[in-house]
């Protein structure tokens, strides 16, 4: 039977479906660069090239937060072999605090 901690933050409870949904958006967003580099390459014109570095933004940012993800899960469950400035200030910032073993 699995019991529910009272303490966890929203973003530890909801890991998985994150990581889900942010994959499969990264799926999409990169299927979206593919077709439009090759439309971009045909038929150049400057609100396509605009588009095009909007996507690689959204999709830098997106693996950027799948990243963050994991080394959170890495990190409350202590696991984390490896240390990230950034991931870090990020769950000091945020709050939060690793799970206690019982």
């Amino acid at each position: 039977m699995k019991t529910k901690e009272k303490n966890t933050n929203w973003l530890s409870r909801n890991s998985n479906w994150l990581f889900i949904s942010l994959l499969l958006g990264a799926i999409i967003i990169l299927n979206f660069l593919i077709g439009n580099a090759k439309y971009l390459f045909h038929n150049f014109r400057f609100s396509t090239l605009i588009i095009f570095i909007a996507l690689c933004i959204c999709l830098v940012i997106i693996i950027g937060f799948l990243g963050l993800i994991i080394y959170l899960e890495d990190e409350l469950s202590g696991r984390n072999k490896r240390h990230i400035a950034i991931y870090s200030r990020i769950i000091e910032k945020l709050n939060i605090k690793r799970r206690n073993k019982s």
